[in-house]
């Protein structure tokens, strides 16, 4: 009678662990990784300005927008609706105008994005107006270049092209590739 009851519980421990393994319940699912928070300033200014000054005090640099972040991973400063002059030998002055930019940490590039527009005024004659979408400012070697689309209007004379090369201090402008230059006269109503 004891086989008997044995070998009983074992058919029954048998049938129970079959029942369990049909009952399998699917594996839970792997965690969610987890996202990478998006950095966040650790500090921020509206209507900022940023100058720099040369050792007898004149100002060569203005840098002012509507909101400036700081983030302190690579020390660089977005910025918000841009305007930054550049001031050149003999009251030679750069504007620059966009609508975002973005700082480098040791201050030596100022990337502008967004319809990026370039002034050239020099005391006597007209200003030279650049249009852009992107423009890379080096305030300390007094260069700007881009590798995008360049329009260049001064006077009644437009001209296009791709990349452009400015050499601020030497009051140099080149446009690299694809060059079409087009004067409109006064007379012509086209």
């Amino acid at each position: 009678m004891l086989r008997w009851l044995a070998a009983l519980l074992i058919i029954a421990a048998a049938i129970i662990s079959l029942l369990m393994l049909g009952e399998r319940r699917e594996p839970l699912p792997p965690p969610a990784p987890v996202e990478a928070e998006e950095e966040q300033p650790d500090y921020w200014m509206e209507s900022s300005r940023i100058e720099r000054f040369d050792e007898d005090g004149e100002r060569l640099l203005l840098l002012d927008s509507d909101r400036l972040a700081h983030f302190p991973s690579d020390e660089r400063s977005e910025m918000r609706q841009v305007r930054a002059e550049q001031r050149g030998p003999e009251s030679l002055l750069w504007e620059m105008h966009a609508e975002h930019g973005l700082v480098t940490g040791d201050r030596s590039l100022v990337a502008l994005s967004g319809d990026v527009r370039m002034e050239r005024r020099a005391p006597h004659g007209p200003s030279t107006w650049l249009y852009t979408d992107s423009l890379e400012f080096l305030p300390r070697d007094d260069l700007a270049r881009t590798d995008d689309p360049v329009r260049m209007e001064r006077g009644a004379t437009i001209t296009t092209g791709i990349g452009l090369h400015a050499a601020m201090a030497e009051d140099r402008l080149i446009i690299k590739q694809e060059v079409r230059t087009r004067h409109v006269s006064p007379t012509d109503p086209n």
